[in-house]
């Protein structure tokens, strides 16, 4: 069971046991994420391996008696702050090991922010939240060469010159949606009619 720190050991910044810039490597020293990144370089300075988020233990009780109230967080502080020569020495040392490069590559690209083992942080490449929605937005809004195309299926299913101009004025107009056409003839629904669509 993880001890649940309450401290940075580098910077001694409090990390509470709800707190997601806690990060932990596996044999739990714990860091906040600012000093993982400007300072460690995602290289644990005790044992040279990765870190991970540390997950947050639930405050309520929600099943089993599994909970802060039954499983406190720890209060010893362990505070020991990192010689910069020797852990840039160590970063170089693990700098080219092979375990979670690969899967550092994969996610970093994908988007997801990852604290591997023997990782330096010029291979991680968060993706920004606008750049993310982005590109969920290409994918479930057409572009132009999709409307586009839409349109000009619209205008060629015109059957006479009248039908053609009824269908670019709804175009123009933006109610494409109004016009039905069927096997036998044009329709216009009654809210055209109404707005004066087909006239």
């Amino acid at each position: 069971m993880l001890e649940l720190r309450p401290t940075c050991e580098h910077c001694d910044k409090a990390l509470p046991p709800d707190s997601a810039e806690a990060r932990i490597c596996s044999f739990e020293c714990t860091f906040c994420a600012t000093c993982v990144l400007d300072v460690l370089g995602s290289v644990c300075p005790n044992c040279g391996g990765g870190f991970a988020p540390r997950p947050v233990r639930p405050a309520r009780n929600w099943k089993g008696g599994n909970c802060l109230a039954k499983y406190p967080a720890s209060r010893t502080r362990k505070q020991r702050p990192v010689d910069a020569a020797a852990q840039a020495a160590l970063q170089a040392a693990v700098a080219g090991l092979p375990p979670g490069a690969a899967l550092s590559n994969a996610l970093s690209d994908s988007g997801f922010r990852v604290y591997p083992y023997y990782c330096r942080t010029s291979t991680l490449k968060p993706v920004p939240m606008f750049a993310l929605l982005k590109s969920l937005s290409s994918l479930f809004s057409p572009s132009l060469d999709d409307i586009q195309d839409r349109d000009e299926k619209f205008l060629a299913q015109a059957v006479d010159m009248c039908d053609l101009e009824n269908r670019m004025r709804l175009l123009d107009r933006g109610q494409r949606n109004l016009y039905r056409g069927g096997p036998y003839g044009i329709f216009v629904s009654e809210q055209a009619l109404a707005t004066g669509c087909a006239a």
